[in-house]
């Protein structure tokens, strides 16, 4: 017989992990508004997707660079990129508007009564491509109690990296 509780089958597990960014939080919103100001000051105009695209199209080569560099590190080389493709190179106040501001991304309209929720059934656990110092941030916004919280600079590499696993 098939229980018609739903939360039944989810017994049998103690923890839940998640990814933060694109999950949690809503890094999209976040980007868009640390970089488009900066963006609109130089006259460039581009969709929120071609923004998107153009932020990851610059990040992504640099997070998979050897040696791994620290996200902090990643988000700064990536507005030194951001820069010469539009024609500018960022002041030292928009060469880490990125850093500055990731604290403050917002989390999803959900986010924050769900991991309540789910936190007084299962120690919950983040799996994130970011600092450590970097998350304090996120985690004051995130409001619950985390059992772990493992991230990229703790383990060396990137996700999706098979370095992850080993």
């Amino acid at each position: 017989m098939v229980s018609k509780d739903p939360t039944t089958r989810f017994r049998r597990f103690e923890v839940l992990s998640f990814d933060c960014f694109g999950t949690l939080i809503d890094f999209e919103r976040g980007v868009l508004t640390a970089l488009r100001p900066i963006l609109e000051r130089r006259g460039v105009a581009l969709s929120d997707d071609e923004l998107l695209e153009t932020y990851a199209a610059l990040k992504l080569p640099i997070e998979q660079s050897s040696p791994f560099k620290p996200f902090r590190e990643v988000l700064l080389r990536t507005m030194d990129s951001l820069g010469p493709r539009f024609g500018f190179e960022p002041t030292p106040a928009e060469r880490s508007v990125l850093v500055d501001t990731i604290g403050d991304w917002p989390p999803f309209p959900d986010t924050v009564e769900a991991l309540a929720r789910l936190g007084r059934h299962f120690r919950l656990v983040i799996l994130s491509n970011i600092d450590d110092d970097l998350f304090e941030g996120t985690a004051r916004q995130l409001q619950v109690p985390f059992a772990a919280v493992v991230t990229s600079q703790q383990v060396g590499s990137y996700k999706p990296s098979l370095a992850n696993s080993a």
